[in-house]
């Protein structure tokens, strides 16, 4: 978990911003296989999927006080439309902004979250084989502009 002081800050306009880019290789049945950004997640159990389902988990390796920004999307070789969504994150600590302070996780605990895939059409896509490329703007100090 000490891993996250060592990641510099890598934006002009913001404090303590750090950006990780993941790509994962989906594995149908399996959990997917990691192609780069494995520095930035869980060395035990970095990734997990359920078969028969169109969602993977994805374990941060560090606790991050807030997930800034993301992008996710899938290498569609068919081309076809698929695509892929981010959601459901967790322990993402927050920031107070307006005086409301947006506390979703656990201090300590790393960041997780879950990646979709759909086709074109937005039915799900169970079992992908397709490679899914993640990028995250990750603020990596207790200070920001504006707060």
């Amino acid at each position: 978990m000490a891993d996250r002081a060592l990641y510099p800050s890598q934006s002009g306009g913001s404090v303590g911003r750090v950006y990780a880019e993941i790509k994962l290789k989906l594995n149908g049945t399996g959990a997917p296989i990691v192609l780069a950004g494995a520095s930035f997640l869980d060395k035990a159990v970095p990734t997990a999927h359920v078969s028969g389902t169109n969602v993977c988990t994805i374990t941060m390796r560090d606790a991050w006080p807030e997930l800034v920004a993301h992008a996710v999307d899938v290498r569609d070789d068919t081309p076809n439309g698929a695509y892929a969504t981010l959601g459901s994150v967790a322990n993402e600590l927050g920031q107070a902004t307006g005086g409301v302070v947006g506390v979703t996780g656990t201090a300590g605990k790393p960041m997780t979250f879950k990646v979709a895939t759909w086709t074109a059409g937005g039915a799900v896509s169970n079992d992908s084989t397709l490679i899914a490329v993640i990028t995250l703007a990750l603020r990596n100090s207790s200070e920001s502009y504006g707060n």
